[in-house]
């Protein structure tokens, strides 16, 4: 695996060094304690150390190294990231109370004998722990993967089938924060809820080093598995190596469907998963037109009458799906926005469908969350592996 370039790394560098200093800068203003030299030595010899660990992560990682312990490092640098917004609000406050009280006696907090200069600077020092207790939070939840179940009643499912067990995983991204370990404890998972069929909905890997050793799992599980284990491309297949990524699939029993179709059961109504790849275009454009192009050649070798399902990485494929009246797309990308509320994203994604489950009138459609991540932070968003039983 390559390590980042020289121009990304200064870029971070530069990032990471601004946040630091901004927080150092605030909570040196904003807390007593910081009038002590050993706290200021302190807290810049962590920060260098931690910046440092994550700077060297991607580096230890392509030599072999493990990097599980320098996770810290991410945990400190995004509690500066939590604590930044948090301090400059504070400061606001103070500003503008000092501005508007400063040719006046302090007053005194309800009579409590505490000045609301005391109890704002009191407040301030839960800012370092809420920040830091977020960051940690939320780098615990990206190494937690939860299962959701959902059962789908659909009038046009294949009734000679009975039912269907189909498992979702997505958004893998084999690499530092979720190797090849990760992957065997997903499966592991999914052996026992005991699926028919495993759909992988794009971005499986991005340390092409482990592509052997994650194709050797997955054509196991096929075999495992009465209908078998299928894949759609995502994005990050066309980072890394899209060929080598294709001719590993193009050789496994299992399947790569690439703007195509597969027959997943015979009978009078005959039921095909179809697969389609990313939709790129230029920067700017709009991917409609690819997006019509893909779907109609993956549905090119479906009868009329069959029940499809469709597979794709970039969810605005549900878009289509619901227009072409498609039962059922298992789609991914989003990572539900990797940071959520009351299970909406809080960061202003682009995408109509971002994360659960959607319906209109007798379509449904699905984004997962992402069962792995290349970021090892989610807040309020974990990882998930998604089982959906169809029936009549």
């Amino acid at each position: 695996m390559r390590s980042p370039s020289i121009l990304f790394i200064s870029m971070v560098l530069v990032i990471e060094v601004l946040v630091s200093w901004s927080v150092y800068f605030l909570l040196n203003r904003l807390l007593p304690l910081f009038d002590n030299r050993w706290v200021h030595i302190s807290y810049w010899v962590v920060t260098v150390l931690m910046i440092s660990a994550t700077l060297a992560s991607w580096t230890f990682y392509a030599a072999g190294i493990p990097i599980e312990g320098l996770i810290l490092g991410f945990a400190w640098i995004l509690g500066l990231f939590f604590m930044l917004p948090l301090l400059l609000f504070c400061q606001g406050v103070i500003f503008c109370k000092n501005q508007i009280k400063s040719k006046q006696a302090v007053e005194t907090n309800g009579g409590s004998g505490i000045t609301r200069r005391d109890f704002l600077q009191r407040a301030v020092t839960t800012v370092p722990v809420l920040g830091m207790g977020m960051s940690v939070n939320g780098v615990y939840d990206a190494s937690d993967i939860v299962i959701r179940r959902h059962k789908l009643a659909l009038p046009t499912f294949p009734a000679h089938i009975g039912q269907l067990k189909i498992a979702q995983i997505s958004d893998t991204h084999i690499g530092p924060f979720f190797g090849i370990e990760k992957l065997d404890q997903v499966l592991s998972m999914l052996q026992r809820e005991k699926p028919d069929m495993l759909v992988i909905t794009g971005d499986l890997i991005d340390n092409l080093d482990e592509l052997t050793a994650t194709m050797e799992r997955l054509e196991k599980f096929h075999a495992a598995l009465p209908q078998g284990v299928y894949f759609c491309l995502g994005n990050h297949e066309y980072f890394r190596d899209l060929t080598r990524i294709r001719r590993a699939w193009n050789n496994s029993p299992a399947t790569l469907l690439d703007n195509s179709s597969q027959l997943i059961f015979a009978g009078a109504q005959p039921l095909y998963l179809l697969g389609v790849d990313f939709p790129w275009v230029p920067r700017g454009a709009s991917t409609d037109e690819k997006r019509q192009q893909y779907l109609q050649k993956a549905c090119s070798a479906v009868p009329e009458g069959a029940f499809s399902i469709l597979a794709s990485h970039h969810p605005d494929f549900i878009e289509n799906a619901f227009q072409a009246g498609i039962p059922l797309t298992l789609s991914g990308h989003t990572h539900g926005g990797q940071i959520g509320l009351f299970g909406r994203s809080v960061l202003p994604l682009r995408y109509k469908f971002v994360r659960g489950l959607y319906q209109q009138e007798k379509s449904y459609a699905y984004v997962s969350t992402g069962t792995g991540q290349w970021l090892p932070f989610r807040l309020g968003c974990p990882a998930e592996i998604s089982l959906f039983t169809l029936s009549a």
